[in-house]
């Protein structure tokens, strides 16, 4: 199974959400525990999966509930379809022979805790905001302070995750935390996530 967002695309529609939680077992590790790092979206649709039969809804349910709903994210969805309902959303585009030409978005919503989530410029900035405040928004606490400490902490090191920093020198510190690339920029602590 591929493991990088470029490739998804190629496999996912085939399988259910069910079917890829039962394949990750045929994943065989090709480096020792903790040799090196290497990006896998398997563990967060294993996650959210999890997450579904724990709860009995879906993780776009849980989503929409615990997040969306509280934080008034209107304009956020989970699959291609639901974004196209949108009379103000933008299309993807990629450089192809020198030129740019706009491309499909990656039908991933059997992937879905790994990364389907469309969203706003406003929507994300409510994101943001709930992270910047410790997980709070107004008088809730939808985020725990110590589960978001661990989340946006660095569990390992990844230099050439994401090449660029790897090349400028002002950036050190090139980790990765739990779905957050973290390292330090001219003694700042940057986070960030790219997303396609």
């Amino acid at each position: 199974l591929p493991t990088g967002a470029g490739e998804i695309a190629t496999f996912v529609p085939e399988f259910t959400r069910k079917d890829l939680f039962e394949k990750m077992q045929l994943l065989k590790p090709d480096r020792s525990f903790r040799e090196s790092f290497e990006y896998c979206n398997m563990p967060y649709l294993a996650t959210g999966y999890i997450a579904e039969k724990l709860t009995g809804k879906t993780w776009e349910e849980l989503v929409t509930e615990k997040i969306f709903k509280p934080l008034g994210m209107k304009d956020s969805s989970f699959s291609p379809d639901e974004i196209k309902k949108n009379k103000n959303y933008s299309l993807p585009y990629t450089l192809k022979d020198g030129k740019i030409t706009e491309v499909e978005y990656a039908p991933i919503d059997s992937l879905g805790p790994a990364g389907s989530i469309n969203s706003s410029l406003d929507d994300m900035t409510k994101w943001l905001i709930l992270l910047m405040k410790d997980g709070k928004i107004g008088n809730s606490q939808l985020i725990s302070e110590g589960a978001l400490s661990e989340i946006l902490s660095p569990q390992v090191v990844a230099p050439g995750y994401i090449p660029l920093r790897d090349k400028l020198p002002e950036i050190k510190d090139i980790c990765y935390g739990m779905g957050w690339a973290i390292n330090r920029y001219r003694g700042y602590r940057m986070i960030s996530h790219g997303g396609t």
